[in-house]
């Protein structure tokens, strides 16, 4: 499964994600409730979702309702995602594709 991305739309519910083929295609999706107990949870989560694809993909793109600075990586976020605030999701995740 070469040229795949794994898409993964974070909202204050449901994580929803996809797996897109290098035409835009989505070929497989899944979701599940958000887990927004504390940073940890939250990034746990994200981990067992890219684990389900990670042999099979050549990148990760991750939405958020929160603000990032794209120069730093690190999130501004609200009420609703005060775990979030100051987090750099990139360096959290430890994502590693080559």
């Amino acid at each position: 499964m070469e040229n795949h991305y794994l898409a993964i739309d974070v909202g204050g519910t449901k994580v929803k994600y996809g797996l897109v083929n290098h035409s835009g295609e989505l070929v497989e999706r899944g979701n599940q409730p958000t887990n927004r107990r504390d940073l940890k949870s939250f990034v746990a989560q994200l981990q067992a979702i890219i684990a389900l694809y990670h042999d099979d993909i050549r990148g990760v793109g991750i939405s958020l309702p929160v603000r990032v600075n794209h120069d730093t990586g690190t999130i501004h976020a609200g009420v609703m995602w005060s775990f979030l605030d100051g987090v750099d999701l990139k360096t959290a995740l430890q994502l590693d594709f080559r």
